[in-house]
């Protein structure tokens, strides 16, 4: 009977499945969080970010977030968000994730390495 209660309670779980590197919907959400984001920041749609985020995060909505929020605490909104705060909110947040290195500190050519593998 407790349970009965309890399962009232809560939703229909929700799957939201990663967007695909190259896909309108990875284009699409980083853009989003481009406009979203308040103070100056290093441009999150041009070919190598979105390739260095999906590397990264794997395409989770919730790690971009997570990295895009520690790296936004880390200027304070006082100055641009770059590479250097990308890089370390990645190591603070979502270091496990790559499994090759920070892809914000790595040079394109092993990212897109990276992503091959991954992709195979």
């Amino acid at each position: 009977h407790d349970e009965d209660q309890l399962i009232r309670r809560f939703n229909a779980p929700v799957e939201i499945m990663p967007a695909a590197l190259g896909s309108k919907a990875w284009q699409n959400l980083m853009g989003g969080y481009q406009q979203a984001i308040a103070v100056p920041c290093i441009n999150l749609t041009t070919s190598d970010m979105l390739k260095r985020f999906h590397l990264a995060t794997s395409g989770l909505h919730g790690f971009v977030a997570n990295v895009l929020e520690h790296a936004l605490e880390e200027t304070d909104g006082k100055q641009q968000v770059c590479m250097e705060h990308l890089a370390r909110a990645f190591d603070f947040c979502a270091v496990s994730l790559s499994g090759v290195g920070n892809p914000f500190l790595l040079p394109m050519p092993q990212v897109e390495r990276a992503l091959a593998l991954r992709n195979a």
